[in-house]
């Protein structure tokens, strides 16, 4: 017998700078980025994912959503599955020697209602 596997769909999306962002949204990401979230933002009637690594002691940290997918879930609900990957500075490796506090932020295309629920998946 096969399993099941609800149907997924890609969604498209853009990476953009903080700068880029609606100004709204720029303070709500300046009061969140010094630690560790995962946020889907309504702005304006488009749909955004903020992720942000926290406050790290040097340059060299990232953070970026690699995917997103969409698939149904019981009752006709939506659910976003948000794919990211982290990375951590070499050991040795030259960094700026400042503290930084890396984000990513996608602004996702063609979305036309809020999902029901929203998972953040660490892509190895």
């Amino acid at each position: 017998m096969k399993s099941f596997e609800p149907k997924t769909n890609k969604i498209m999306f853009e990476s953009l700078g903080i700068n880029r962002a609606p100004e709204g949204l720029q303070a709500l990401i300046e009061g969140n980025k010094s630690a560790e979230n995962a946020m889907l933002v309504e702005d304006q009637g488009n749909y955004w994912v903020f992720l942000a690594r926290g406050l790290k002691p040097t340059g060299g940290y990232a953070v970026k959503v690699t995917e997103i997918k969409s698939e149904p879930i019981d009752g006709g609900k939506l659910r976003l599955k948000v794919f990211y990957k982290k990375s951590d500075p070499a050991p040795g490796q030259f960094v700026t020697q400042v503290m930084t506090c890396p984000t990513d932020l996608v602004l996702i295309k063609g979305l036309k209602k809020k999902p029901d629920d929203v998972i953040y998946i660490l892509a190895e």
